[in-house]
């Protein structure tokens, strides 16, 4: 159960996850099996009282610095996450990425996530997918956030705790 989304009267809880640290650098770009179990264990253990649950991928400061060269590992990273996470329910929900920021431009944003929900579709067709806006600036920042013709503002409002893993 998740006592601190519950005891707060949350429906759901966003878990940040810096994959990029558990990653390799070369290609294929694995990730360690143990790594993603644990993320897994609290991915199921918060969605288990029907909860919401949003997984993102938080603080990959590689690609906010060069988004074009980083665009291929972003898109292996999610084509795992994907797989790996493609039976759970629907209440499960995935965040592309948290607040594109640097050099991490709005153009390079639209290909960088174009790319990556190519990439979930293929294993999970339906699931909802959150788009962030640049620098995680709120609805003004969503002007030049198009990708693939889809445009999408959400505003996040929530309880925030040490919930960041990785």
């Amino acid at each position: 159960e998740s006592p601190v989304c519950e005891g707060a009267g949350l429906g759901s809880g966003r878990y940040r996850v810096r994959w990029s640290t558990h990653a390799t650098q070369a290609a294929h770009y694995a990730r360690g099996a143990a790594f993603m179990r644990r993320v897994a264990t609290v991915v199921r253990r918060e969605g288990a009282p029907g909860l919401t649950v949003s997984l993102n991928v938080h603080h990959y400061d590689e690609l906010d610095h060069a988004p074009a060269a980083h665009r291929e590992r972003f898109t292996a990273l999610w084509r795992q996450i994907a797989t790996h996470f493609a039976a759970f329910p629907d209440r499960l929900q995935f965040e592309a990425y948290n607040e594109p920021n640097t050099k991490h431009t709005a153009q390079d944003w639209n290909l960088n996530f174009a790319a990556v929900l190519r990439e979930i579709r293929k294993t999970n067709p339906t699931r909802a997918v959150q788009v962030g806006t640049m620098g995680g600036v709120g609805l003004h920042g969503a002007a030049d956030d198009t990708a693939g013709g889809v445009q999408t503002c959400m505003e996040v409002k929530g309880y925030f705790t040490s919930s960041f893993v990785g």
